[in-house]
Protein backbone atom coordinates (compact mmCIF):
# COMPACT_ATOMS: atom_id res chain seq x y z
CA UNK A 1 0.00 0.00 0.00
CA UNK A 2 1.76 3.05 -0.79
CA UNK A 3 2.13 6.29 1.79
CA UNK A 4 -0.14 8.86 1.45
CA UNK A 5 1.52 12.00 1.41
CA UNK A 6 -0.52 15.53 3.12
CA UNK A 7 0.25 19.16 2.46
CA UNK A 8 1.08 18.72 6.53
CA UNK A 9 4.52 16.88 5.11
CA UNK A 10 5.06 19.08 2.40
CA UNK A 11 4.94 21.42 4.98
CA UNK A 12 7.52 19.95 6.96
CA UNK A 13 9.99 19.46 4.86
CA UNK A 14 9.86 22.64 2.79
CA UNK A 15 10.55 24.27 6.48
CA UNK A 16 13.15 22.15 7.16
CA UNK A 17 15.19 22.99 3.95
CA UNK A 18 14.77 26.48 4.19
CA UNK A 19 16.29 26.21 7.91
CA UNK A 20 19.11 24.87 6.61
CA UNK A 21 19.74 26.75 3.67
CA UNK A 22 19.27 29.86 6.39
CA UNK A 23 22.30 28.40 7.93
CA UNK A 24 24.33 27.37 5.41
CA UNK A 25 23.68 30.91 4.05
CA UNK A 26 24.59 32.48 7.98
CA UNK A 27 27.38 30.46 8.07
CA UNK A 28 29.14 31.53 4.30
CA UNK A 29 28.49 34.82 5.89
CA UNK A 30 30.42 34.33 8.62
CA UNK A 31 33.14 32.63 6.78
CA UNK A 32 33.40 35.58 4.06
CA UNK A 33 33.68 37.79 6.48
CA UNK A 34 36.59 35.84 8.54
CA UNK A 35 37.75 35.97 4.43
CA UNK A 36 37.89 39.81 4.39
CA UNK A 37 39.17 40.10 8.06
CA UNK A 38 41.75 38.04 7.23
CA UNK A 39 42.72 40.50 4.55
CA UNK A 40 42.52 43.15 5.77
CA UNK A 41 45.10 42.21 8.54
CA UNK A 42 47.43 40.40 6.48
CA UNK A 43 47.92 44.10 4.35
CA UNK A 44 47.76 46.15 7.41
CA UNK A 45 50.92 43.96 8.50
CA UNK A 46 52.64 44.91 5.79
CA UNK A 47 51.97 48.47 5.82
CA UNK A 48 54.16 48.50 9.28
CA UNK A 49 57.10 47.05 7.01
CA UNK A 50 56.52 48.93 4.14
CA UNK A 51 54.83 52.35 4.07
CA UNK A 52 52.24 52.78 1.45
CA UNK A 53 51.37 56.17 -0.48
CA UNK A 54 48.82 58.94 0.77
CA UNK A 55 46.39 57.51 -2.06
CA UNK A 56 46.40 53.89 -0.62
CA UNK A 57 45.78 54.79 3.07
CA UNK A 58 42.85 57.41 1.35
CA UNK A 59 41.33 53.61 -0.05
CA UNK A 60 42.56 51.16 2.68
CA UNK A 61 39.59 50.22 4.78
CA UNK A 62 38.22 47.30 6.56
CA UNK A 63 35.69 45.12 4.27
CA UNK A 64 36.88 47.31 1.23
CA UNK A 65 36.10 44.88 -1.38
CA UNK A 66 32.78 44.20 0.15
CA UNK A 67 31.47 46.34 -2.77
CA UNK A 68 33.10 47.10 -5.99
CA UNK A 69 35.79 49.24 -5.13
CA UNK A 70 38.38 49.77 -8.01
CA UNK A 71 40.40 52.51 -6.43
CA UNK A 72 41.28 50.05 -3.66
CA UNK A 73 41.73 47.31 -6.60
CA UNK A 74 44.39 49.89 -8.00
CA UNK A 75 46.54 50.77 -4.91
CA UNK A 76 46.44 47.69 -3.47
CA UNK A 77 47.04 45.58 -6.32
CA UNK A 78 49.93 47.46 -6.93
CA UNK A 79 51.24 47.62 -3.62
CA UNK A 80 51.27 44.14 -3.49
CA UNK A 81 52.80 43.57 -6.67
CA UNK A 82 55.19 45.90 -5.49
CA UNK A 83 56.93 44.94 -2.68
CA UNK A 84 56.67 41.20 -4.24
CA UNK A 85 58.79 41.61 -7.11
CA UNK A 86 59.76 45.40 -8.00
CA UNK A 87 61.07 44.89 -10.98
CA UNK A 88 58.45 42.62 -12.65
CA UNK A 89 56.07 45.17 -11.79
CA UNK A 90 57.91 48.04 -13.19
CA UNK A 91 58.08 45.71 -16.44
CA UNK A 92 54.59 45.07 -16.33
CA UNK A 93 52.91 47.58 -14.75
CA UNK A 94 55.28 50.75 -16.71
CA UNK A 95 52.55 53.18 -16.36
CA UNK A 96 51.52 54.14 -12.88
CA UNK A 97 49.95 56.06 -11.40
CA UNK A 98 46.53 55.81 -13.88
CA UNK A 99 45.16 58.85 -15.00
CA UNK A 100 41.99 57.72 -17.15
CA UNK A 101 39.80 55.14 -18.45
CA UNK A 102 42.14 53.48 -20.88
CA UNK A 103 45.00 53.21 -18.57
CA UNK A 104 42.24 51.78 -16.16
CA UNK A 105 41.49 49.07 -18.57
CA UNK A 106 45.12 48.46 -19.39
CA UNK A 107 45.89 48.19 -15.65
CA UNK A 108 43.54 45.04 -15.51
CA UNK A 109 45.35 43.14 -18.33
CA UNK A 110 48.40 44.27 -16.61
CA UNK A 111 46.97 42.51 -13.37
CA UNK A 112 46.62 39.28 -14.93
CA UNK A 113 49.11 38.99 -17.11
CA UNK A 114 51.36 40.18 -13.89
CA UNK A 115 49.33 37.25 -11.65
CA UNK A 116 50.57 34.39 -14.68
CA UNK A 117 53.95 35.56 -14.22
CA UNK A 118 53.93 35.45 -10.04
CA UNK A 119 51.90 31.51 -10.84
CA UNK A 120 54.80 30.80 -12.73
CA UNK A 121 57.26 31.86 -10.74
CA UNK A 122 55.76 30.58 -7.78
CA UNK A 123 54.85 26.99 -8.85
CA UNK A 124 54.11 26.06 -5.62
CA UNK A 125 51.42 28.64 -4.36
CA UNK A 126 48.44 28.41 -5.15
CA UNK A 127 46.81 31.88 -6.59
CA UNK A 128 43.91 31.48 -8.73
CA UNK A 129 44.36 32.76 -12.37
CA UNK A 130 42.18 35.32 -12.70
CA UNK A 131 40.51 37.45 -15.83
CA UNK A 132 40.51 41.21 -16.81
CA UNK A 133 36.84 40.69 -16.91
CA UNK A 134 36.76 39.81 -13.44
CA UNK A 135 38.44 42.93 -12.10
CA UNK A 136 35.92 45.49 -14.10
CA UNK A 137 33.83 44.97 -10.41
CA UNK A 138 36.27 44.07 -7.87
CA UNK A 139 34.43 42.75 -5.04
CA UNK A 140 32.94 39.35 -3.41
CA UNK A 141 34.20 36.40 -2.25
CA UNK A 142 36.74 35.31 -5.39
CA UNK A 143 38.20 38.24 -5.91
CA UNK A 144 38.92 38.88 -1.86
CA UNK A 145 40.07 35.19 -1.99
CA UNK A 146 42.74 36.53 -4.62
CA UNK A 147 43.93 39.05 -3.04
CA UNK A 148 43.86 37.50 -0.02
CA UNK A 149 46.07 34.51 -1.60
CA UNK A 150 48.33 36.94 -3.39
CA UNK A 151 48.88 38.67 0.84
CA UNK A 152 49.88 35.36 2.00
CA UNK A 153 52.26 34.73 -0.99
CA UNK A 154 54.08 38.54 -0.09
CA UNK A 155 54.18 37.93 3.81
CA UNK A 156 55.98 34.48 3.26
CA UNK A 157 58.41 36.06 0.79
CA UNK A 158 59.11 38.70 3.31
CA UNK A 159 59.87 36.24 6.10
CA UNK A 160 62.13 34.27 3.80
CA UNK A 161 63.90 37.27 2.84
CA UNK A 162 63.90 38.77 6.84
CA UNK A 163 63.85 35.51 8.76
CA UNK A 164 66.82 33.36 9.44
CA UNK A 165 65.62 30.01 9.47
CA UNK A 166 66.44 27.00 7.97
CA UNK A 167 62.87 25.47 7.28
CA UNK A 168 61.95 28.79 5.02
CA UNK A 169 60.24 26.93 2.45
CA UNK A 170 57.52 25.98 5.03
CA UNK A 171 56.16 29.37 5.21
CA UNK A 172 55.23 29.05 1.30
CA UNK A 173 51.54 27.38 1.07
CA UNK A 174 52.32 24.15 -1.34
CA UNK A 175 50.14 23.32 -3.92
CA UNK A 176 49.46 19.51 -5.56
CA UNK A 177 52.25 18.59 -7.85
CA UNK A 178 50.93 16.90 -11.42
CA UNK A 179 52.56 13.95 -10.37
CA UNK A 180 51.97 12.15 -7.08
CA UNK A 181 55.36 10.98 -6.35
CA UNK A 182 56.59 14.29 -6.87
CA UNK A 183 53.69 15.33 -4.25
CA UNK A 184 54.14 12.91 -1.97
CA UNK A 185 57.62 13.88 -1.74
CA UNK A 186 57.44 17.19 -1.23
CA UNK A 187 54.78 16.16 1.68
CA UNK A 188 57.39 13.89 3.50
CA UNK A 189 60.30 16.30 3.28
CA UNK A 190 57.52 19.07 4.96
CA UNK A 191 56.61 16.79 7.57
CA UNK A 192 60.39 15.99 8.59
CA UNK A 193 61.17 19.65 9.07
CA UNK A 194 57.89 20.36 10.90
CA UNK A 195 58.73 17.48 13.32
CA UNK A 196 62.38 18.94 13.65
CA UNK A 197 61.04 22.82 14.40
CA UNK A 198 58.16 21.18 16.60
CA UNK A 199 61.14 19.06 18.44
CA UNK A 200 63.28 22.49 18.61
CA UNK A 201 60.27 24.36 19.99
CA UNK A 202 59.56 21.89 22.62
CA UNK A 203 63.15 21.92 24.00
CA UNK A 204 63.17 25.49 23.85
CA UNK A 205 60.15 25.28 25.61
CA UNK A 206 61.14 22.86 28.19
CA UNK A 207 64.22 25.00 28.87
CA UNK A 208 62.10 27.89 29.50
CA UNK A 209 59.92 26.32 32.00
CA UNK A 210 63.01 25.15 33.77
CA UNK A 211 64.79 28.50 33.70
CA UNK A 212 61.41 30.05 34.71
CA UNK A 213 61.61 27.87 38.38
CA UNK A 214 64.83 28.40 39.11
CA UNK A 215 64.00 32.40 38.22
CA UNK A 216 61.02 31.64 40.27
CA UNK A 217 63.25 30.39 43.05
CA UNK A 218 66.01 33.03 42.86
CA UNK A 219 63.17 35.87 43.13
CA UNK A 220 61.55 33.95 46.09
CA UNK A 221 64.95 34.31 47.57
CA UNK A 222 65.11 37.76 47.14
CA UNK A 223 62.10 38.86 48.90
CA UNK A 224 62.95 36.99 51.90
CA UNK A 225 66.68 38.75 51.68
CA UNK A 226 64.63 42.07 51.02
CA UNK A 227 61.76 41.42 53.90
CA UNK A 228 64.67 40.65 56.70
CA UNK A 229 67.07 43.77 55.35
CA UNK A 230 63.42 45.71 55.90
CA UNK A 231 62.98 44.11 58.99
CA UNK A 232 66.08 44.99 60.11
CA UNK A 233 65.75 48.44 58.93
CA UNK A 234 63.26 49.23 60.59
CA UNK A 235 64.61 48.08 63.66
CA UNK A 236 67.61 50.54 63.69
CA UNK A 237 65.48 53.32 63.00
CA UNK A 238 63.43 52.48 65.88
CA UNK A 239 66.74 52.52 68.42
CA UNK A 240 68.01 55.60 65.91
CA UNK A 241 64.86 57.13 67.81
CA UNK A 242 65.61 56.07 71.08
CA UNK A 243 68.68 57.34 71.05
CA UNK A 244 67.62 60.95 69.72
CA UNK A 245 64.91 60.95 72.54
CA UNK A 246 67.81 59.50 74.80
CA UNK A 247 70.47 62.81 73.92
CA UNK A 248 67.75 65.29 74.16
CA UNK A 249 66.27 64.30 77.27
CA UNK A 250 70.07 64.70 78.89
CA UNK A 251 70.38 67.72 77.23
CA UNK A 252 67.35 69.09 79.03
CA UNK A 253 68.33 67.55 81.93
CA UNK A 254 71.81 69.23 81.74
CA UNK A 255 70.16 72.61 81.03
CA UNK A 256 68.38 72.39 84.41
CA UNK A 257 71.33 71.63 86.71
CA UNK A 258 73.23 74.08 84.81
CA UNK A 259 70.56 76.74 85.73
CA UNK A 260 70.66 75.35 89.26
CA UNK A 261 74.36 76.28 89.70
CA UNK A 262 73.77 79.66 87.94
CA UNK A 263 71.55 80.42 90.64
CA UNK A 264 74.28 79.14 93.79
Amino acid sequence: MSEVVTSTDILSVFRSQVSRLNITTKEQKRFEANLHDELHNNIFLLTQEYPPTKEFQAVFKKDMFVKSNSAAFQQVTHYLFTILDPDLTKKKIPLWPLYDSKSERDFRKQVAEMTDAIRAKYEQVAIPPIMPSQLVCPCGYNFAKYVLKLSMLVMCEHLKKNVATKESQLLSPIRQHPNPVVTNAIVRNLKLKTGAVEARVKQRWQNFQEEFVAATAGAGSLVEDLARLEGELRGLNLELKELKMGANQTRRVDGICAKCVGNR
